[in-house]
């Protein structure tokens, strides 16, 4: 499985939109900074999808998160592959025993195929739209993952490396 770890916030985003020739395009925006932090590990080859979202993206998130993992994978042996986040590799952080985990290369978040997850929930979910406060933004990524499939996650995290 692959692990990432995506902020969003309350912070509208400009994106493209279709609009009649000739009449202005307009967004309304909101300058806000509140935030939360989205995890998700997915298996490209099964489409196998885990979710969780916290307020802060730190260690004991992290660590939360893992158990979430093992218990979803019905304590199944897991490869995780992640990248070097401070909390990702600290001596703190304390794997379930059925995950081991493997980093990527440094600066390499291209080889990340939840960075695609990521790009979707934005472009789909986030662009153009206010959100007035946190609870909306949690509320939005929370409808993004419940209408992902299976076969779907397939198509937005294949890679050709694997």
């Amino acid at each position: 499985m692959f692990q990432d770890e995506g902020r969003f916030g309350t912070m509208t985003t400009i994106g493209r939109q279709w609009c009649a020739k000739g009449e202005d395009f307009v967004v309304k925006t909101k300058q806000g900074r509140e935030n939360m932090y989205s995890y998700a590990a997915v298996a490209p080859v099964t489409g196998t999808l885990v979710v969780s979202n916290h307020e802060k993206s730190n260690t004991e998130a992290m660590q939360e998160f893992l158990q979430k993992v093992a218990l979803a994978v019905n304590n199944r042996p897991v490869l995780m592959i992640m990248d070097r986040a401070a909390w990702h590799t600290t001596q703190k952080l304390c794997a379930p025993k059925n995950i081991s985990i493997l980093f990527l290369p440094p600066t390499s978040p291209q080889l990340n195929p939840v960075e695609h997850l990521w790009k979707h929930i934005r472009t789909e979910y986030f662009h153009n739209l206010v959100f007035n406060t946190i609870g909306d933004v949690y509320n939005a990524v929370n409808d993004a993952v419940r209408e992902l499939s299976s076969a779907t996650m397939k198509t937005l995290c294949a890679c050709s490396y694997l």
